[in-house]
């Protein structure tokens, strides 16, 4: 089976090592992979990668792709009370399909309503952003509940793309 699939990354200070183990474990699947980010020209991480986006925001249709994945790393703080980011991943929630966050980007998937019943993971100085919302929060690397799979951080991206892989079956 073939996926397409979204990785999200922050303009500014991307996490390079979560998105090259991400992306790595979705191209060895054969996944269809589409860098979306609110840059306009390029996206570029804290190891100082260079990536242009294949979309923006505006130009996503969610019936088009499988997966909705949140890269993590300083500059994700700009998507935290971004409307369209929010809306977005609640359209991909909706509907069915998979939404994935690593570490602090897990906020995002918190305050946009998607964790509500679900149990989450994230980095560990940031517990209070699950529990400040009632989300039960599994304290594993990575936790996968229902179309929702999250992780705890950088030291487990490895296993977070091995498990996207494994939710979308390809």
């Amino acid at each position: 089976m073939e996926a397409n699939c979204l990785i999200v990354l922050p303009a500014k200070d991307f996490n390079d090592e979560e998105y090259q183990d991400v992306r790595e474990a979705l191209d060895n699947a054969g996944a269809i992979v589409k860098i979306v980010t609110s840059a306009v020209e390029e996206a570029v991480g804290i190891a100082s990668t260079h990536l242009s986006p294949d979309t923006s925001f505006a130009n996503v249709c969610v019936e088009d792709h499988d997966a909705l994945i949140f890269i993590s790393g300083p500059g994700v703080f700009e998507y935290y009370n971004d409307g369209q980011v929010l809306d977005l991943t609640r359209q991909f929630f909706k509907k069915g399909k998979l939404v994935a966050a690593i570490s602090h980007s897990v906020e995002i998937l918190a305050r946009s309503g998607v964790l509500e019943q679900r149990q989450a993971t994230i980095w560990k100085d940031a517990v209070d952003v699950l529990l400040s919302r009632n989300i039960s929060y599994s304290g594993d690397d990575v936790t996968v509940d229902q179309n929702v799979i999250t992780a705890s951080g950088g030291a487990f991206s490895h296993q977070f793309g091995r498990k996207i892989v494994e939710y979308l079956k390809i």
